[in-house]
């Protein structure tokens, strides 16, 4: 005759398999953690491989710091996103896998010269003065240590901004922008010698968007 489970033996059981779902669930997060960020980087990689492209068949200058239009004739510039997307023609790339999908795809939509809806911000280099002089462009020759200037880097969701300005704000874009909280305290980055890296807080430095390390940033 079968012996039937006693009431100590079902919550032993029990208690066996809360505590691998408790061990379970937690590697599991950490596995979609891991491949959203590897997905993360891949996307700022892809974005910032495609601005160094663009140097490239543009005599080494990078995109052109504009309001949307050029400051001598008035005709309408694109800002950088819509310049890069030639070289990167899938608009949901620009889209970091952690933010909501673009509900329309559809380029003329998506890139506009009103408000950024990429991922991405792009550095202002203010160090350089771009910020006040709108005709003035970054050549990648102006950059002595391209390993330690931020192009890119992930901002907030609920900001539009296209360029680091490390001069607006309180305490400036490098502060008040990014976005430090999706990746837990951690953020990548796409610096000028082409490598993408991610970096903890203790390890950034607003001093990486600068050229000049010289230049004073707010306080």
């Amino acid at each position: 005759m079968r012996r039937a489970f006693t009431m100590v033996e079902l919550l032993v059981v029990l208690v066996v398999i809360g505590l691998l779902v408790g061990l379970t669930i937690p590697a599991i997060n950490r596995a979609l953690t891991r491949g959203r960020q590897a997905a993360s980087i891949s996307n700022i990689r892809q974005i910032g491989m495609s601005m160094l492209t663009y140097a490239s068949d543009n005599q080494n200058f990078l995109p052109p710091r504009t309001t949307g239009k050029d400051p001598v004739t008035g005709e309408v510039i694109n800002k950088w996103p819509r310049q890069i997307y030639e070289y990167m023609p899938d608009v949901r790339a620009f889209v970091d896998p952690s933010d909501p999908r673009p509900k329309n795809t559809d380029p003329d939509v998506f890139f506009t010269n009103r408000r950024n809806n990429s991922s991405y911000i792009f550095n202002g280099f203010n160090d350089l003065g771009l910020f006040t002089d709108a005709t003035k462009r970054v050549n990648m020759s102006a950059l002595p240590m391209p390993s330690s200037v931020i192009l890119l880097s992930k901002k907030r969701k609920d900001r539009y901004d296209f360029y680091m300005d490390v001069l607006e704000g309180k305490k400036g874009n490098q502060v008040e922008v990014l976005d430090w909280t999706t990746y837990g305290n951690t953020l990548h980055y796409f610096f000028a010698d082409g490598s993408a890296r991610w970096l903890t807080l203790s390890e950034y430095t607003p001093k990486l968007w600068l050229v000049d390390k010289e230049f004073l940033l707010p306080k």
